[in-house]
């Protein structure tokens, strides 16, 4: 239900921007907070959107043993290892950013605070692969 929430939310954006916005959802059920997950998520795909200038935008979802694995992944300009250190603090944004430099911060902020761990990846002209992972309902 919240991938496909999230990809309702911003199909309309990401077409507009000749962006294929996929969803792969999954029927796991999560003891996270719905409302956390929804602010992590959508502030990830509103960014890749904004500033990863992909073609294509994949969420997915995926069991991994115990956790539900949620990905956002693009196939945009990437950023490199210097770059990506960078907006992983709050504050600093990439060169071609108009933002606040606050999306990935936030992000990786909010998921330390719900006890879920997130992970970016990145390699310049390949594009960005945001990962959270989140516990399984028991």
């Amino acid at each position: 239900l919240l991938l496909d929430t999230v990809g309702k939310m911003f199909e309309q954006d990401a077409a507009s921007r000749a962006i294929n916005l996929r969803v792969r959802h999954s029927d796991a059920t999560t003891s996270a907070k719905p409302a956390v997950l929804m602010r992590i998520v959508s502030n990830l795909v509103a960014n890749a959107i904004k500033h990863a200038q992909a073609s294509t935008i994949l969420l997915a979802a995926r069991k991994r043993g115990d956790w539900l694995l949620i990905e956002v992944r693009d196939n945009g300009s990437g950023m490199s290892g210097e770059t990506l250190e960078r907006v992983l603090q709050a504050g600093e944004k990439g060169q071609q950013s108009d933002g606040d430099g606050l999306g990935l911060a936030i992000c990786r902020e909010y998921a330390d605070e719900h006890d879920l761990e997130f992970s970016v990846s990145s390699a310049t002209g390949e594009g960005t692969c945001c990962r959270l992972l989140v516990p399984l309902s028991g």
